[in-house]
């Protein structure tokens, strides 16, 4: 399934993370996703969240295993591996 256009001059990077994550994990039942897949998608679609902001806020800010978390979005379920937690988007 091609990407869906990311308009980002209004919407905030965590906002546009989890579309592509929820886009990724909508046909697996685990909800798992590889951080690569995220990269790979925001390189085809026309987002300007730069490439470390964006690895940052999924292994950092979004993830409730980091020691740095802010929203608990996604679980670290292995080396490059995610989750999208429940009540996801």
């Amino acid at each position: 399934m091609p990407p869906r256009s990311l308009p980002t001059a209004e919407r905030p990077p965590r906002e546009i993370l989890l579309q592509i994550i929820d886009e990724l994990t909508q046909d697996r039942p685990d909800r798992d996703f590889r951080l690569y897949e995220v990269m790979e998608r925001l390189k085809v679609g026309d987002s300007t969240i730069r490439a470390s902001h964006a690895r940052f806020d999924v292994t950092s800010s979004l993830c409730a295993d980091a020691p740095h978390c802010r929203h608990r979005d996604v679980d670290r379920v292995g080396p490059g591996w995610y989750r999208l937690r429940d009540g996801g988007p």
